[in-house]
């Protein structure tokens, strides 16, 4: 991928995504410079951050202490972005899936309360799939009757063309040892002239 191009997906201006590349310690000399998957991975990663970073929080110095009691991390390293977004699709969530699981529970219940074997089917048997109609209008039984016999003419249709070709090779090989039988009771030029004889 081209560094223009990666410039796109940003929406910057060629040149300007340059300078911004070239910040991040990329060695490019223009827009049109190829990149290749890890500098693309790295250029990304930076960009988002570069992102984030606009929009976070940093954190006060008692919590920046306890987050790095070795005292090995930057306050910029520490940066809080968003986690009260994420806190709060997490939240979201956890009560779908709750949502979904009190739903699984209550039709579980419901079909061993239920007499009818299937749970979408209140009355009767359900339909047997030899009378399901395709949109060719054939049934799933016509349909099958006819895709065995297209099969079968294809497969006979294979057998007799590689009986051919067999038949081409024998008299190929037959027309081969004639000619040499020729050649070698007349030689070569005797051979020669019974072509143009």
């Amino acid at each position: 991928m081209r560094v223009h191009e990666l410039a796109k997906e940003y929406k910057i201006k060629s040149t300007d995504f340059v300078d911004i590349v070239q910040s991040f310690g990329i060695n490019i000399k223009s827009h049109l410079n190829s990149l290749d998957e890890a500098q693309i991975a790295d250029i990304r990663f930076k960009m988002d951050m570069k992102d984030h970073s606009k929009e976070a929080e940093l954190l006060s110095e008692e919590e920046i202490e306890e987050l790095n009691p070795l005292g090995n991390i930057t306050p910029e390293e520490t940066v809080v972005t968003g986690w009260v977004k994420v806190e709060e699709e997490l939240n979201q969530d956890q009560e779908k899936s709750e949502k979904i699981e009190t739903e699984i529970k209550e039709t579980l219940s419901e079909m061993k309360n239920s007499d009818s074997i299937d749970p979408l089917v209140d009355e009767g048997d359900p339909v047997p799939a030899s009378s399901v109609v395709t949109k060719t209008g054939e049934t799933a039984d016509e349909w099958n009757a006819r895709r065995t016999e297209e099969i079968t003419k294809e497969n006979d249709l294979i057998i007799e063309r590689e009986q051919k070709a067999e038949e081409i090779r024998k008299h190929a090989q037959l027309h081969k040892r004639e000619q040499i039988v020729k050649m070698e009771r007349s030689g070569f030029w005797g051979w020669l002239r019974g072509f143009f004889g």
